[in-house]
């Protein structure tokens, strides 16, 4: 049986390289668009927020914040918490916003054309089954993996 692991990097490789494209023109990169979804989604986001909505490690979101800020899509503050760093999109970001979700749900229409609504709909369905299981282990650091270890 084909690896799960291996199909799922082709398609997310072969997406971004689609992405790619369509960015060309501008300074973005496909792996900036989930952060600026989410802090378009819900303004004023921590960065450790941020960092568990796109299931990313707090150096990975503060290199591509930054660059976002640099970029001008987003500002960050601080809050409350003087510690705690604030991201919200900016007018730039908000206008790119409709160009970056018709990139995305071009290449989902194209990826799932030959589906037919009933797998489309399952498909999806099973997808976000998955996504949310591959999502509990980042919360619970793979305890429950076969094969790992657990203390007695």
């Amino acid at each position: 049986m084909p690896s799960l692991m291996w199909m799922l990097s082709t398609v997310d490789r072969c997406a971004k390289l689609y992405q790619d494209d369509h960015l060309s023109d501008t300074d973005l990169k496909p792996h900036h668009c989930r952060y600026l979804f989410s802090v378009c989604r819900d303004p004023g986001l921590s960065q450790d927020q941020l960092a568990k909505r796109v299931v990313a490690d707090k150096s990975q979101v503060a290199r591509a914040v930054a660059y976002l800020e640099e970029h001008g899509y987003v500002t960050r503050s601080t809050g409350a918490d003087k510690r705690v760093l604030l991201v919200s999109p900016t007018e730039k970001a908000i206008e790119e916003l409709p160009r970056l979700r018709k990139i995305f749900r071009t290449w989902n229409e194209w990826l799932m054309e030959e589906f037919s609504p009933e797998e489309q709909e399952q498909f999806l369905h099973l997808m976000e089954r998955a996504r949310e299981r591959a999502v509990r282990y980042t919360e619970i650091e793979g305890k429950d993996l076969p094969g790992k270890e657990t203390e007695a």
